[in-house]
């Protein structure tokens, strides 16, 4: 791991809280460089990027430091996933005095008051330690993305809240209690880092922010939605496929059942398996196997079964090759 900061260049110290944007990159620096145009617009001082770069094989790096000297850059050496690569960017930004920690996914861009407006639900709820930001998406710049989430058991899902719906039409006004803050743009409290932990690198991609936030929420802060902090996202750039192919479908398969596990009791858990789990199982064995099934609803209904497979067998980490194909 190679941490570096350009000559003479430290985090700002002149402002009472200072607030390090983290943002990983992996092999993406037009997008990184994009989310950073957009930070040069962001109001407000006492912020400083740290760009965190998860083993890039490609002139990511030098693209970005090109175009923005004066950044914190730390140089992971490896592809670490979203969970562990985040946790050393946090550690840094703690260890420059970070009071907060702003994580962005890098295929966002921010609105310029999006600071502004988390740091004035910070001093306006000392309850909570997690401030969500509203997510939009980046081609149709009116749609929400995420704007909260709702855990029904009866699916074993989480369904977002006014998804593709308009900001005019949102069942949300004003800073609202939410289980978990979209991975791609929220705020934290570096307190809320030192009590409960960093994110589980176990997750890699995927669940660790709804895992976190649980933690958090335990652990006595209040996560909550800022609705009039925004982010356009332009999502899946992670995923060969997008949302609905068989690498983010491995994961999300594996890692929710890793997240039951931590958050609910043997008995939920037992609802769960049969309300939920049962039903989904028996549908994805059928779409694996049968001859009738679309060659991609069979390669994503493998992919699925694996994630539960390797679930049961405790196996972690990053996705194996044959679902990445």
């Amino acid at each position: 791991m190679i941490s570096r900061a350009p000559e003479g260049v430290e985090a700002p110290k002149a402002t009472s809280r200072r607030t390090a944007v983290l943002i990983l990159n992996w092999n993406r620096a037009d997008d990184t460089i994009e989310c950073l145009e957009s930070l040069t617009k962001m109001e407000g001082d006492g912020h400083f990027p740290v760009v965190v770069d998860n083993g890039s094989t490609d002139d990511s790096m030098a693209r970005i430091v090109e175009r923005f000297p004066d950044l914190h850059v730390l140089e992971n050496g490896e592809n670490l996933g979203f969970a562990e690569g985040n946790n050393r960017g946090i550690e840094h930004s703690l260890a420059l005095g970070a009071d907060y920690v702003l994580i962005l996914n890098n295929d966002v861009i921010v609105d310029p008051g999006l600071m502004r407006e988390l740091l004035a639900a910070a001093d306006a709820h000392p309850e909570a330690g997690v401030f969500g930001a509203r997510v939009f998406d980046y081609k149709e710049p009116q749609k929400i993305q995420y704007g909260g989430a709702e855990w029904r058991s009866k699916t074993g899902h989480f369904y977002i809240t006014d998804l593709n719906q308009t900001e005019a039409d949102s069942k949300i006004h004003g800073v609202t209690s939410i289980p978990w803050a979209c991975g791609c743009a929220f705020l934290a409290r570096a307190e809320v880092f030192r009590k409960v932990g960093l994110m589980d690198p176990r997750y890699y991609l995927l669940w660790e922010e709804i895992d976190w936030c649980s933690r958090a929420r335990a652990g006595g802060f209040d996560v909550v939605l800022v609705p009039d902090a925004k982010v356009w996202h332009k999502g899946s750039q992670s995923f060969d496929g997008g949302t609905f192919g068989a690498l983010r479908s491995y994961y999300h398969w594996r890692n929710r059942m890793l997240w039951v596990e931590r958050e609910f009791s043997f008995g939920q858990r037992c609802k769960f398996y049969g309300r939920a789990m049962l039903p989904q199982i028996h549908r994805r064995l059928r779409a694996a196997i049968s001859p009738r099934s679309k060659p991609e609803h069979r390669k994503v209904a493998r992919a699925e079964i694996l994630g539960l497979w390797h679930y049961l067998v405790r196996r972690f980490g990053p996705a194996p090759d044959s679902v990445k194909a």
